[in-house]
């Protein structure tokens, strides 16, 4: 009987003789029955359809004028009534579909409670279980969608994938219990082992990786690529994680852009970051609205904001100083808490706020195109008081030739020494906290600040002056002394000439 079971069923898939052979056994139980309405088994009724095949207990068994359905394992479609073209394989498969057509269902209980939707396939046992009314969908997995009642147009491929889902329509979830618990987001792309795991309501978000976006509940519109990317994000927002780990910690921090290998991987609260390169970022957990591109940019930064670093550990020790711009690799502050400062150049560096460094210690030239212009508004300066050095300072000054060290060229500079007019300041009553015109770095070396010394030499240019005006004076004096002297010589020469005279005149007359 089997044998001629399998023959039959084998001529009848190809179409041959269908309509035209009536009946082959009347055994109530077990038998095979070949039908004008189709290839039917024991206790399944098709004598109101066309064209259905059915092979299991109870399979198509209200079927009134449902045709074009397959149904092959134990209460298979069994409530079948007018569903058209469906296709269930195992045992209660589609077994609860009333009306619903174009379906197929392979594996036990795949789409059982299915009643009027179309459109679905599932495929392993369970998938699609509860699905009622949702249209559409695709699953491919054990339990994958099992939960989906109207939700449509998903699709999960993996063991338990989308396993919750409920209402949420146009899921995309690939890999085991990916969108496990998700019930009505929608919208959501999750690919990887567990990615999107917790998600439940949250729409709009994709997730590529093992465990990508894994703690995600409520956060919309988040981008994960690399295995846990945004591993610990619940209801952050509009964040974009690639890379593995990048992001990991993110919480409720939104609109963070992580590029690289545990790039912003302690971000907690913090947002409006971008961080590009690997462990870019790495331990900021509440900055805001900073700029790190390049490996290890921003490393240490926990709490500052505003800060931008381009380049190999750019700005590595801030912490927590905000405003401050690195550009070149190793380019960035000397103490974690500075702010407002700005280094250019490989290994430039900065030793306090408000400065700015362009160039390590060995740049031997620099030039701009134009003159550089120095704020000098008088709405910029506070306790203006008149210079107290001037020509005795200037005076006291050595002005040396020198010949820099890291200079290929043989040029000479000319300069000061910085020590020595830390000497010469001191002489003149200053301390170092007064010393502005000169600076010192973190390993003590000197810098001076030159354009401080063009008022000074005006000072001691305007004391020459006075000097001058003073002798100009004595002078001016002297020669009025001297021009009334001669008045008075020239004077006493007329008296002297007119004595003569008369005396000449006196000889002559005698």
């Amino acid at each position: 009987m089997n044998n001629l079971q399998i023959i039959l069923f084998l001529f009848l898939i190809q179409g041959v003789s269908l309509a035209q052979v009536q009946s082959i056994s009347s055994d109530p139980d077990g038998s095979v029955t070949i039908m004008p309405q189709g290839f039917t088994s024991a206790k399944t009724d098709l004598t109101n359809t066309t064209s259905n095949i059915g092979l299991g207990n109870q399979t198509l068994f209200n079927n009134t004028t449902g045709g074009e359905n397959t149904a092959i394992g134990n209460a298979a479609l069994h409530l079948n009534t007018t569903g058209d073209e469906n296709t269930a394989m195992g045992a209660g498969a589609l077994g609860s579909n009333t009306q619903g057509n174009l379906n197929t269902a392979n594996g036990s209980y795949a789409l059982f409670h299915n009643t009027t939707a179309s459109y679905n396939t599932a495929t392993g046992s369970y998938a699609l279980y509860r699905n009622t009314t949702g249209s559409s969908n695709t699953a491919n997995g054990y339990y994958a969608l099992y939960n989906n009642t109207t939700g449509g147009r998903n699709v999960a491929i993996g063991r338990s994938a989308l396993s919750s889902n409920t209402t949420g329509n146009q899921n995309t979830a690939m890999g085991a219990s990916a969108l496990y618990r998700n019930t009505s987001g929608s919208y959501n792309t999750a690919t990887g082992y567990n990615a999107l795991y917790y998600n439940l309501t949250a729409d709009n978000n994709t997730a590529n990786g093992s465990q990508a976006l894994y703690y995600n509940t409520t956060g919309s519109d988040n981008t994960a690529v690399g295995r846990s990317a945004l591993y610990r994000n619940t209801t952050a927002s509009n964040n974009t994680a690639m890379g593995s780990e990048a992001l990991y910690n993110n919480t409720t921090g939104s609109s963070n852009t992580a590029s690289g290998k545990q790039a912003l991987y302690s971000n907690t609260t913090g947002t409006s970051n971008v961080a590009s390169g690997a462990s870019a970022f790495y331990l900021n957990t509440i900055g805001r609205y900073n700029t790190a591109e390049g490996a290890s940019a921003l490393f240490s930064n926990t709490t500052g904001d505003y800060n931008t670093a381009i380049g190999y550990e750019a700005l590595l020790d801030n912490a927590t100083g905000d405003y401050n711009t690195a550009i070149g690799s190793g380019a960035g502050v000397t103490s974690s808490n500075f702010s407002n400062t700005i280094a250019v150049g490989f290994g430039a560096s900065v030793n306090d706020s408000n400065k700015v460094r362009m160039g390590n210690a060995n740049i031997s030239y620099a030039a701009v195109q134009v003159a550089w212009n120095i704020t000098s508004d008088r709405r910029w300066k506070e306790t203006i008081e008149p210079i107290p050095l001037g020509l005795n300072f200037i005076n006291d000054l050595r002005p040396v030739s020198y010949h820099r060290k890291n200079n290929q060229k043989q040029d000479l500079e000319f300069g000061l020494i910085a020590q020595e007019l830390e000497e010469t300041l001191n002489k003149h009553g200053f301390v170092e906290n007064q010393l502005g015109l000169i600076d010192k770095d973190a390993d003590g070396y000197y810098a001076v600040r030159y354009n401080d010394l063009i008022a000074i030499l005006i000072k001691a240019v305007q004391e020459q002056q006075e000097v001058i005006g003073e002798r100009e004076k004595i002078i001016d004096g002297h020669e009025r002394l001297f021009q009334q002297r001669e008045t008075q010589m020239e004077h006493l020469a007329s008296k002297l000439a007119n004595i003569t005279s008369k005396l000449s005149e006196n000889s002559i007359s005698e």
